[in-house]
């Protein structure tokens, strides 16, 4: 995959993603130190590749607003856009970075490395019903998982759980892209959530639609 790559999902809805391996931390602050952006919380992370992070996603975020845009985050973790009119949601994993940018509506992104080892944690994410099905390929596991983890970011409450509060209810390939139809779900709320998957060499990007 290139470096930087934008999925237009919709005149409102564009996905940036981006292979953050091969990135310099010091040409990446170089783009942003005069920039309308608050650095203060870099001074507070101290691994090389959780700063490779922070300053990409800001990058990221730049190149698709404007210069006075910076992020800050809510008592739940979620991601607001402070100076533009605008919703978020950032993803990592491994060499990948994935930020969702919606104009109009909340929305929720996840990015997912597939690895043999989700086969080990899969009862922390996966409903009874799920269970169920017996899924065994680590692919198939990871789009579940990667679904859940955008619908909560979607959700943005931290009291819900993956296994507890969300479900798949359908996983049907079209095309290039996997459509899914979930849910969100607790004693106060249940919420039908529709998202794309779509895998990229040995990731999976989960993405909701229905915003």
């Amino acid at each position: 995959m290139q470096q930087e790559t934008i999925l237009h999902i919709s005149d409102t809805h564009s996905i940036v993603l981006k292979n953050i391996k091969d990135n310099n931390e010091e040409e990446l602050f170089e783009l942003i130190v005069n920039k309308k952006c608050d650095l203060q919380p870099l001074n507070s992370i101290h691994n090389k590749r959780r700063r490779i992070e922070w300053l990409s996603t800001r990058v990221a975020i730049k190149n698709m607003t404007d210069d006075s845009v910076d992020i800050r985050y809510d008592s739940n973790g979620k991601p607001q856009l402070i100076g533009y009119m605008g919703h978020i949601s950032i993803s990592h994993s491994q060499n990948m970075l994935a930020l969702s940018f919606s104009k109009k509506h909340k929305t929720g992104v996840d990015i997912q490395k597939v690895s043999p080892k989700i086969n080990a944690i899969k009862h922390k994410f996966l409903t009874t019903r799920e269970n169920e099905r017996e899924i065994e390929d680590p692919v198939e596991l990871t789009k579940y998982w990667a679904a859940k983890e955008a619908m909560f970011k979607y959700h943005g409450e931290q009291d819900y759980f993956l296994r507890q509060n969300f479900e798949i209810n359908r996983i049907r390939p079209s095309g290039k892209v996997t459509e899914v139809e979930g849910i969100i779900f607790s004693e106060q709320l249940r919420k039908e959530v529709k998202l794309h998957l779509i895998q990229l060499d040995d990731y999976i990007l989960a993405y909701v639609v229905n915003s």
